[in-house]
């Protein structure tokens, strides 16, 4: 494995990462660890019973990998810098650790999102059957920062559970936010003019997609052009299937928050639905498990509508990112940026269908 892999730069950041934290010095000596493309493991048998969708391939001896005292580690994907998540099972703790190389330094969210969540927590998430991992330690160095957390027991939940499920975790979660000061904002504070503008030459470039484009673009502008307001609140940022967590106690676990912050509410419900087969009618559902939308707030599908719009004018950070990963050949980073562009704007379009 060359010096400049994936996996041995995370093991590295790992280690220096286990050096500063005074939990994870003594849990005890360093071991190496197999590798399964992005699993490292100090046993194989453990990929089959961590929170994660374990390897297709049996993990192998790697040599030269810097020894660590975790018992696994998940490196993530990223284009330009490193994301990775170890876990330590008998102490029953997991750290995040995002990190980036020279030249690059990296503004690592991991800090924000964590001050996020305890928002949510005092909104009252974890008091139903949806709960997060709380933070114990937390660090930052030059070229980025690592997150402690307690480790949830369970296991990542799978396709078929799903669709029941994603409307348990948006309500709970959503429910959370409009409890912790959330706050109304017009559309045009949320979605101005030249984001507007950015979505809608992202939508007319979709010819490959079914849509009638034309019509879809002017029920876009049609909402926007309301004079009706959208809730604004703390958010998870990405609570879809391979974020949840079912616990061996019945409960629910949200994990990986590092895309916290405050943003439309309907965002995390799109993100919710948007892998579904009908992700429509799974936003009705949420819906009626919601509070009603204040007097003078447009409905959360169409909230959700909005949130969709949003996503698809930043998709020009999607097309750089899918554009470094093309340069670099990683094609499977290009491939799931498009895929993420596609299908939120699918949605928009039964969305705005279905209220028309």
């Amino acid at each position: 494995m060359s010096a400049g892999s994936p996996m041995k730069r995370s093991l590295a950041a790992l280690r220096r990462a286990e050096e500063a934290s005074q939990l994870l010095r003594g849990l005890g000596a360093p071991r190496p660890l197999l590798v399964a493309d992005r699993l490292a493991v100090a046993d194989p048998s453990l990929a089959n019973v961590l929170p994660i969708e374990p390897p297709h391939e049996a993990p192998l001896p790697a040599p030269g990998l810097p020894p660590v005292r975790a018992d696994a580690v998940l490196v993530g994907r990223a284009d330009n810098y490193l994301r990775l998540r170890a876990f330590y099972l008998d102490a029953r703790l997991s750290i995040a650790i995002h990190h980036g190389w020279p030249p690059r330094i990296l503004p690592s969210n991991l800090h924000r999102g964590a001050a996020v969540r305890q928002r949510l927590v005092a909104g009252g998430l974890g008091d139903g059957r949806l709960t997060a991992p709380r933070p114990l330690e937390q660090g930052r160095g030059l070229l980025g920062a690592w997150l402690l957390e307690e480790m949830l027991p369970g296991r990542t939940v799978n396709v078929e559970e799903w669709p029941a499920l994603a409307p348990l975790v948006a309500v709970e979660l959503i429910g959370a936010s409009l409890a912790s000061d959330s706050t109304e904002c017009s559309l045009e504070e949320v979605l101005p003019p030249a984001s507007l503008r950015q979505a809608i030459d992202e939508i007319e470039r979709q010819h490959d997609l079914g849509l009638d484009v034309q019509g879809l673009v002017h029920r876009a502008r049609k909402l926007v052009g309301s004079e009706g307001r959208v809730v604004v609140a703390p958010t998870h940022g990405d609570p879809g299937r391979r974020n949840v967590i079912s616990m061996q106690d019945g409960g629910l676990g949200l994990v990986d928050w590092e895309a916290a912050r405050v943003r439309l509410v309907a965002h995390d419900l799109i993100k919710a639905v948007e892998d579904l087969d009908d992700p429509v009618a799974a936003v009705d559902t949420i819906a009626s498990g919601l509070p009603p939308a204040a007097p003078r707030s447009i409905s959360w599908s169409d909230q959700a509508a909005v949130a969709c719009l949003a996503r698809v004018a930043g998709s020009r950070r999607w097309l750089s990112r899918s554009r470094v990963a093309s340069l670099l050949g990683r094609s499977a980073v290009s491939a799931r940026a498009a895929r993420n562009r596609q299908l939120t704007i699918r949605l928009l379009d039964r969305l705005l269908a279905s209220s028309r």
